[in-house]
């Protein structure tokens, strides 16, 4: 915990007995955010000790931070799916709404038991009073063992839910934040979308759970398992999520014993982050396993798949957990390097302006780095002075990535023919892992 000084004044009480009447001192500095007040003082002189008899403090302007959070919803007597959540707010600049959810099937009861004079006991030494010394208990229902994390936020209304459902009971948490203590966002309304089960329960796993290595291509199995009830409709897409960076090939798949192969599986277009399939039938009844198996190569450490089943425009989340298994995350080896070998492409290249390899890429995989990072690319002659320094912004740094140099210096001019080093690498904040590699290029024209 961090505090600021807001201010230091002293304060002197002199000999005479119109300096023991109570004193008040009066404290101004500008508006701070702060959640916890500390003051400290000194007496420096006497052996009287003054006492401080009360401490107010005051601010103005709305509060920067309010946090609100329901009780357990009951969905209904069976599990819903939680499809959206949508909310109406008013947010001016320098204000921000927070929606989180979280979901479970289970409730518990926490218990305080109090005596009479109002004092919280144990429930052994509750049961040990008499009666007339036993006070009121207070029953609170509060989330089972099987309740979710709370989710991510939700940064747009009309967001796909992304706690575990279908479910029984939700919560829902909204922060409204303020950086600026005149203005205030609110939030008027606030609805949930819900929709029937396709299966009352969706267990999924990947294996294997390890990958032998990373960034080289392996093959997967995703295993699903249904469980039916009277009224559910059943599925026929599976929609893969795949974790940053990963580009996945679909090889066949099968529901219990009925093999199909790729041409028979229809794969829907979607971004290179999914895999989506439409199986040949709906799977609606029955114990049968659906399986689909896949290639690709995977770029972080722990790699989590997101899996969800559809039919029509309602769609279900599968939970992770087959056969006892580590459900549906894959996990790879662990190494300081977080660049793997440089390629380039056209090297020799000719920047001569005829659209013939007038540019050289170089093309490298990045491992283990999570989120938005910036590539650099730094060229040095062979004198080991640096001409050319290029930037790039990567959304997901994870993965095959691309950088070009035109053979051109910093001001734009056409180097000499010769040969220069091309170092790549990715900006992140651990230290002591190995964020570069080097390329030998050769510029011929």
């Amino acid at each position: 915990m961090s505090y600021v000084a807001l201010t230091a004044r002293g304060l002197e009480g002199g000999e005479g007995t119109e300096h023991r009447n109570i004193l008040f001192q009066d404290n101004v500095f500008p508006l701070t955010k702060a959640r916890y007040f500390r003051m400290n003082y000194t007496l420096v002189r006497g052996s009287a000790r003054p006492a401080i008899r009360e401490i107010q403090l005051y601010g103005r302007g709305f509060l920067p931070e309010v946090s609100l959070t329901s009780e357990p919803i009951e969905l209904g007597r069976a599990a819903r799916i939680l499809s959206s959540i949508q909310w109406t707010a008013t947010a001016p600049l320098g204000t921000q709404v927070r929606v989180r959810t979280r979901s479970g099937n289970q409730l518990d009861q926490n218990i305080r038991y109090f005596s009479n004079t109002g004092q919280e006991v144990t429930e052994a030494k509750y049961r040990k009073l008499l009666s007339f010394q036993r006070g009121d208990s207070t029953v609170t229902i509060i989330p089972g063992s099987d309740w979710s994390p709370w989710s991510l936020p939700y940064t747009t209304t009309g967001a796909p839910i992304t706690s575990p459902s279908p479910r029984r009971y939700v919560m829902i948490e909204a922060t409204l934040r303020s950086d600026d203590p005149d203005v205030a966002a609110l939030l008027r309304s606030l609805r949930l979308a819900l929709d029937a089960p396709l299966a009352s329960q969706i267990l999924g796993e990947i294996a294997p759970n390890r990958a032998s290595q990373r960034g080289q291509p392996q093959t997967f199995t995703l295993l699903l398992r249904p469980a039916f009830q009277d009224g559910n409709s059943g599925f026929d897409q599976v929609l893969v999520e795949l974790p940053p960076g990963a580009e996945m090939d679909l090889i066949d798949g099968a529901v219990g014993e009925e093999q199909y192969g790729r041409d028979q599986l229809e794969r829907l277009p979607t971004g290179p982050d999914s895999l989506w399939v439409r199986l040949p039938a709906p799977v609606a009844q029955g114990q049968d396993v659906v399986s689909l198996r896949f290639s690709g190569a995977l770029y972080l450490v722990s790699n989590a798949f997101e899996v969800q089943v559809g039919r029509g425009p309602v769609w279900q989340r599968v939970d992770g957990g087959v056969n006892g298994g580590r459900g549906l995350t894959v996990f790879t080896p662990f190494t300081k390097a977080v660049l793997g070998e440089v390629a380039a492409s056209s090297n020799p290249f000719t920047p001569n302006g005829d659209g013939i390899n007038d540019v050289v890429e170089l093309v490298f995989p990045v491992f283990q780095v999570q989120g938005a990072k910036a590539l650099i690319l730094e060229v040095y002659g062979l004198d080991g002075q640096s001409v050319q320094r290029i930037e790039q912004a990567a959304a997901i740094a994870a993965g095959v990535q691309r950088l070009t140099w035109d053979g051109r210096d910093r001001q734009g001019r056409l180097l000499p023919p010769g040969l220069y080093l091309c170092r790549v690498g990715v900006e992140v904040d651990a230290e002591g892992e190995q964020t570069k590699s080097t390329k030998l290029v050769a510029s011929v024209y």
